[in-house]
């Protein structure tokens, strides 16, 4: 069985909130390997440089 992650689970995995701890404790629980589709993956590539951008927005003071 493997475990299928939405471009929203993959991107809170980079993310520096406290849900992508749960989650990576969570999936390292899981002896099951992970899937995703090439969608989700074009989707998390185009969300990288807008997330890089709100994180170097949010830790300036």
């Amino acid at each position: 069985m493997a475990w299928y992650l939405y471009t929203s689970g993959l991107v809170k995995l980079v993310a520096p909130k406290p849900e992508p701890e749960a989650l990576r404790g969570w999936l390292g629980s899981r002896p099951e390997s992970l899937a995703t589709s090439d969608l989700a993956r074009t989707e998390f590539r185009r969300a990288r440089p807008r997330w890089r951008r709100w994180r170097a927005r949010s830790s300036t003071p």
